[in-house]
């Protein structure tokens, strides 16, 4: 059994980087993924976005682990399109699921070469599975001792 088997989990930016590290990672371990992602460039930012393709491999790596993916393609910034998402994918796993796990939100790529996305994933997975059970809180530091520094 998985440290995650029996939960599922919902995520931001689910297509590449660090979303879609937690999604693999999580989906490895048993949990099932509801996620979203933008899917296109933007302007304010200098690197290109995800793709719908990039959706579709994430989606089809996920399932390949024998986990259920609940993707889909949306704006983080528009509350309402980000609450129907979430809406859809519980409902989706509501019978298994009566909580959701975890919520976890990627705005920010990490920075380059200090802390890989798996570092920030193995600490998500031990939060979500019972060994965190009573690790609470709204925040979560993983800044590998860089939030310390002077």
């Amino acid at each position: 059994m998985g440290l995650a088997e029996g939960k599922a989990a919902f995520i931001s930016g689910v297509v590449r980087g660090q979303g879609r590290s937690h999604a693999i990672r999580l989906a490895e371990e048993g949990a099932d993924i509801i996620g979203f992602d933008i899917c296109a460039d933007d302007d304010a930012v200098e690197y290109p976005l995800a793709t719908p393709a990039d959706l579709s491999e994430t989606r089809a790596l996920i399932e390949n682990l024998g986990r259920t993916a609940s993707l889909e393609i949306a704006d983080g910034r528009e509350y309402d399109v980000v609450k129907s998402v979430a809406a859809s994918g519980v409902a989706r796993f509501v019978q298994e699921y009566p909580d959701v796990a975890a919520i976890m939100q990627n705005p920010f790529p990490l920075p380059n070469g200090l802390l890989e996305p798996e570092g920030v994933t193995n600490s998500i997975l031990h939060l979500v599975s019972d060994a965190g059970q009573f690790i609470t809180g709204t925040e979560f530091r993983v800044a590998a001792g860089f939030s310390s520094r002077a």
